[in-house]
């Protein structure tokens, strides 16, 4: 079924200067990304990419919060075929210290091996506290030692608001390097896959979607940022996203935002559908929110989610609980 759609669907034709990203930092104020500004950040990110020697198949390690730059940098790497990936840098808490490499330790300097390019910021907060994220991929890359010869080289995303420490030897600034950037003319179309993604979630065009994960889960599921992009829909995107949805804001951004289909974790939904129609809200000022999907579980080849459709403008029936297919999975 969803093949034929697939054939009988065309690629949607969305305006340019419709809002592609609804970027949120960690003091709740939102800026915004037209498709047009969205596409051309994309044809540049690429065309950098290529130009420090990104291949297909080579790894492009991401690290920094999740902002616009960071689907930039996403998008980027499905457009030339690069994997993208995380860095392994943060802190583990060891109950006791051990005189043995922890093999999370190792396998984490195995993976930084093949990067290729790493993109992070010069700020941001995770887990709801400001970090130097730059100084951490620094960190990660001089514990490697003689298992990286040549440590690739670093775009900076110029994102926070302390000074911060920049080699010249493999620190870029990202909006330099994007700014002196040929726009190129290879530009293409969403691909079946991502398609399928946005039609699976049921997005239309005028849906405001919203994956409240960390970028590792994003990376993991690029189609969660293509997805809703190949079908003409708008997306959310919190600067510490899943940290965030677990302090009780992500309420506050659905509604500032008008986000009709929710993806988040279980205990964020739980406190949406609480809230639902329970607030004293009263007509489309309650909730623009009709679909809800629970991100994680014991089995992700099913995706649980709650529905509702609204009968009228100023009435809604109850939540719904249904399950279907992960619209992650392949075509």
């Amino acid at each position: 079924m969803l093949r034929t759609t697939l054939a009988t669907c065309p690629t949607p034709t969305v305006p340019d200067d419709q809002v592609a990203l609804y970027a949120v930092d960690s003091a709740g104020a939102a800026r915004t990304v037209t498709r047009h500004q969205l596409a051309e950040q994309v044809d540049r990110a690429a065309a950098v990419m290529r130009r420090l020697g990104v291949q297909a198949g080579d790894q492009v390690a991401l690290h920094l919060p999740v902002i616009p730059e960071a689907a930039v940098a996403l998008l980027a790497c499905t457009r030339i075929g690069a994997v993208p990936t995380t860095l392994d840098t943060w802190p583990t808490p060891r109950p006791h210290p051990h005189p043995h490499p922890h093999p999370g330790d190792e396998l984490a300097r195995r993976r930084r091996r093949h990067v290729r390019l790493v993109v992070t910021a010069d700020g941001g907060c995770h887990q709801g506290a400001p970090q130097d994220w730059l100084a951490t991929v620094d960190q990660a890359f001089d514990r490697a030692g003689a298992a990286t010869p040549t440590a690739p080289p670093i775009l900076v995303v110029q994102y926070g608001s302390r000074p911060t420490q920049r080699r010249a030897d493999h620190h870029r600034w990202w909006h330099r390097a994007l700014a002196g950037a040929a726009i190129g003319t290879d530009l293409t179309g969403p691909t079946g896959g991502e398609l399928a993604a946005g039609l699976r979630l049921g997005l239309h065009s005028t849906d405001v979607y919203w994956c409240a994960a960390s970028l590792e889960w994003l990376v993991r599921h690029p189609t969660a940022v293509s997805g809703p992009l190949a079908v003409g829909a708008a997306q959310v995107l919190c600067e510490d996203g899943d940290w965030w949805a677990r302090t009780g804001r992500l309420w506050e951004t659905v509604h500032d935002r008008g986000v009709s289909v929710l993806h988040a974790g279980p205990d964020a939904l739980r406190d949406v559908l609480s809230r639902s129609g329970t607030d004293g809200r009263q007509g489309q000022d309650a909730l623009d929110l009709r679909r809800v999907a629970v991100i994680g579980g014991a089995d992700e080849s099913e995706l649980w989610y709650w529905q509702r459709e609204r009968s009228s403008a100023t009435t809604a029936t109850p939540w719904e609980l249904r399950v279907g297919s992960s619209p992650w999975a392949g075509p």
